[in-house]
Formats: C-alpha cells, structure tokens, sequence
C-alpha cells in the first residue's frame, strides 16, 4: 500500500520515487473571489524547512504531531518517510507520538530536517532519534506562524459542539453524494490555504488544485465509502476536532472508478467568537491500492 499526501509542496511531488498526483489537470477559471483572495496571499519561500518522519517497523500505527493524526499506516513491514510539514503551523516544540496498534512492531523512529538545494532535498539534520521510546519532543522552525485553532474554544468537554462538528461532517458527505463541487470546496477554503502554506504551494498551484477537486467531485465518478463506523475525534490538544474511519484514516472515504481510494481528513475548531465550526486544516491521502480487491 501506498499513500500520498496531496498537501506536499510540489518539489516534494517531484522528487518522490512513491508519489503519484493525485490530479493532473488544467487551471480552470470561475474561483470564487473569497478563494482568490485567499490564495493571492500564498508565497513560496525559496528555502523553508521540509521535516520528514522515518519509521522502521511493522504495522499498524498512527502517527500524530501537536496531536494532529497526519498519517495511518495499515499494514505492512519496512520503512516509510513521510513529509510532516502539514503538522506544524509555528515554529518551537513540536510533541510526536507513534500509536501502535495490537500486533504491531515498532523498530525506530526518527525526524529529520531537509533543505531544498539546487542539487535537490539535501538532509540538514535528524532531529529526534529512537528506537525505545515512541514519542518525544523536537524543534522546528519554519517561515510562518499559524495561530488557527490556538485560540479557539475546547471542544473535549463540550458535547453540544461535539454535535455541531458531527452535523457539519454529516452535511459535507451529502454534498460530495449530490456532486455539489463547488458547495463543498467553498467550505473548506481555509483549511486548504492554511496547509497550502505549511508546505509552501504557489497560488497559482493552489488554485489549480482547488478547482481539480471541484471539477473530481462535479463529475461524480466515485462513491463515498461506507461511513457508518465513523465517529468524531477531539484532537489537536482539544481544540479540534475531525471525522475518524474504522481504519483510523480520515472519515470521508472516496472510491474512486479506477479503484483508488482518496482519504479527505478534515479538521475543524470552534472560533471563540462563533457558534458553528470552522474548517482549520485539511490532509489527502490516496491509496494506491484497488479497493475492489478489498472489503470496503
């Protein structure tokens, strides 16, 4: 099994022997103009930090940086590296943790610190280290300072927002079953610029992958998987709160013709100044694997 990030920035898509895209299309006219003013103010810095995870070992797991679920693996034996950018939004310390599930072998785990060169991703330094202990603390520093759900309200006591958050997801899926591209882009506006610049995308790639997806959900050539074992999950340290499948990946399951299934985790907060949710941060991950051949 493979899997994608479809955050990563696209030096990152290039250079990975393991990545695909996701979706390779033309840029399309008609954003709307809250879309457009959102990723005009994208920037590409010439040198931003890239930090990668490495674990050896067998599944499955589930890692989590700041307590933010950002990858799932499975099943399976060998090392895997994986981009973390999309996990950290400011610069200081940053907590990992690796979840082993019943029947899993964790053998090290590591976190390094890349710079982008010329001559290609060159590795500037290993951060954290460990073959005992699967969690830990290391620093980073990156070129921007994304306060997003730090000030918002905590969720984990709160069962009237866990309710909200449960109504909003619930709303979404119908939109992705209704074809309703751009009603379902719309609401995630943010999410998408707030992780466009923690793995420094351009605007105009951006933009191009923000109506891809409109155009993926407005020709309807996928089914939404089977969601009735999903449950809403407080994470982020309480502040927020997302839709979790059976398989621990994100909630909205898309199953597409060709037999690849697309993960769309979506993360929400509650501003303190706001009754209803607030999409945050968004994570693709893509299967690679043909879930034909598999129970879905």
């Amino acid at each position: 099994m493979t899997q994608i990030n479809n955050t990563f920035p696209k030096r990152a898509i290039y250079r990975s022997k393991q990545t695909t895209a996701l979706l390779s299309i033309m840029l399309l006219s008609g954003l709307c103009s809250q879309a457009q003013k959102l990723f005009d103010q994208l920037t590409v810095p010439k040198d931003g930090p890239e930090y990668y995870v490495t674990i050896d070992g067998k599944g499955p797991y589930r890692v989590k940086i700041n307590d933010i679920p950002f990858f799932t693996f499975e099943k399976g034996d060998g090392s895997m590296t994986f981009i973390a950018n999309h996990a950290i939004p400011s610069s200081g310390e940053q907590q990992i943790a690796i979840e082993a599930e019943p029947g899993s072998n964790i053998r090290e785990a590591s976190i390094s610190r890349h710079r982008w060169t010329a001559a290609g991703s060159q590795l500037d330094s290993v951060l954290w280290k460990s073959n005992q202990s699967f969690s830990g603390i290391f620093y980073a520093t990156v070129p921007h300072d994304l306060i997003g759900w730090k000030k918002s309200r905590d969720i984990s006591s709160n069962e009237q927002l866990r309710k909200a958050a449960a109504t909003w997801f619930s709303d979404m899926i119908t939109l992705l079953k209704a074809h309703k591209g751009k009603e379902f882009m719309d609401r995630i506006m943010l999410a998408e610029q707030q992780s466009f610049i923690m793995n420094y995308v351009s605007a105009k790639e951006a933009k191009v992958r923000h109506k891809g997806w409109e155009s993926y959900i407005n020709k309807g050539k996928f089914e939404v998987g089977n969601e009735k074992d999903d449950q809403v999950e407080i994470v982020g340290n309480g502040q927020l709160i997302h839709l979790r499948g059976s398989n621990n990946q994100g909630g909205i399951k898309l199953l597409s013709s060709d037999g690849q299934t697309t993960y769309m985790d979506i993360f929400l907060h509650f501003p303190s100044d706001k009754q209803l949710p607030e999409a945050i941060m968004i994570n693709y991950r893509q299967e690679t694997s043909d879930f034909r051949k598999r129970i879905k």
